[in-house]
């Protein structure tokens, strides 16, 4: 788990990967196990932020275990490993809006 996040009573985990890892379906076990009821609990919000485009097959599978994928495609072409202004807005309001139901 790279990322725990709360608004007010609502908590959310992210897993963030980059490279080859951000095409894989690693990023959705590691965080199907981290809310499993025993540890973090079913009512956890459950986000994967990837640096690209993240492949068909695995992003219906993310959807089927309510898992919010969060595509940041800047910073895999960026250079430097910033985000783009507009990413940045992205992420901030795909967050708040998944913490805030």
């Amino acid at each position: 788990m790279d990322l725990v996040l709360r608004c007010g009573n609502n908590i959310g985990i992210a897993e963030v990967k980059t490279g080859k890892k951000a095409r894989t379906k690693e990023g959705i076990d590691q965080l199907n196990t981290a809310a499993e009821q025993r540890f973090l609990g079913t009512y956890t919000a459950k986000m994967l932020i990837v640096d690209r485009k993240y492949p068909g097959g695995n992003l219906s599978l993310a959807k089927a275990h309510r898992i919010e994928v969060i595509e940041l495609l800047s910073f895999s072409n960026s250079e430097n490993g910033d985000l783009s202004d507009e990413d940045k807005e992205k992420l901030v309001a795909k967050v708040c809006k998944i913490l805030r139901g």
